[in-house]
């Protein structure tokens, strides 16, 4: 008898970009240095931040926009006792965490 074992895991985007960015969450869940499941929130947060520079990139259709662009972000990270909103002082944080990162 064959024995398989299915995980099935959805990320949702919207967008231009979408595409694009599910599959990044995808690669990154899979080849990434641990599943996104198993990392901590601020680090979530901080490819949740990169990668809404990424779908800024692609809506704006430019090269280099990443460099340039401001974005405004509501960031939500949920829990099983609900949502959390970062606030704007983590956001800018996060960013500038963002853009460290290589």
């Amino acid at each position: 008898m064959l024995e398989v074992d299915f995980q099935i895991l959805a990320f949702t985007a919207t967008g231009a970009g979408a595409g694009y960015i599910s599959d990044a969450l995808e690669r990154e869940n899979k080849w990434g240095p641990k599943p996104l499941a198993e990392r901590y929130e601020k680090d979530a947060a901080v490819i949740a931040i990169k990668l809404l520079h990424v779908a800024a990139q692609i809506d704006n259709q430019q090269e280099n926009v990443i460099s340039n662009v401001q974005i405004y972000p509501i960031l939500a990270s949920v829990t099983e006792n609900g949502y959390k909103f970062w606030s704007e002082d983590q956001l800018a944080r996060l960013e500038s965490m963002s853009r460290e990162e290589k």
